[in-house]
């Protein structure tokens, strides 16, 4: 018996294969195998907006303190990042990228963006603004539906 799927089980199962084969190539591929998608986004935000406490990280994240202190850990050991004195706060440490850290960020990012050309090369580029723009969407409705969580984990905590 065939079970009728709606449009949320197709997107759903759409989504899953993407990921699953994301996570297969990134295993498979020299370049983009360097680093995990947590990793690669930390050392984004690092290199896009500066050095930031892990506070900062954690409210950017929306990840809790102790999730952002083992994976910072993680960059710190493996000489992607460093921790350096918070110019304003002195008992505070902030996390840098690190010009390692810079040129594995850049590695993976050529590789990703290689990976994006090659498989979308035949789209119009129509298609190609109209995808983006339903992942930013897509990003940020998720991004609204933690933060409210979050928001209500607060409020419960107080």
């Amino acid at each position: 018996m065939e079970i009728k799927k709606d449009i949320f089980d197709k997107i759903e199962s759409e989504l899953a294969e993407l990921l699953l084969h994301t996570e297969f190539v990134r295993r498979k591929d020299e370049k983009m195998g360097q680093l995990e998608s947590s990793a690669y986004r930390l050392l984004a935000e690092l290199s896009e907006k500066g050095p930031k406490g892990i506070n900062a990280l954690a409210e950017q994240f929306l990840l809790d303190k102790s999730t952002i202190s083992r994976q910072t850990a993680a960059l710190v050991s493996k000489g992607l990042i460093r921790r350096i004195p918070d110019p304003k706060e002195g008992r505070i440490s902030l996390l840098e990228i690190t010009p390692m850290g810079l040129e594995q960020l850049h590695e993976v990012r050529t590789a990703r963006k290689a990976l994006y050309h090659k498989l979308m090369k035949h789209w119009p580029e129509a298609d190609r603004k109209q995808f983006e723009s339903y992942l930013i969407r897509l990003n940020k409705s998720f991004i609204e539906i933690l933060q409210g969580e979050k928001d209500i984990q607060r409020k419960k905590g107080k």
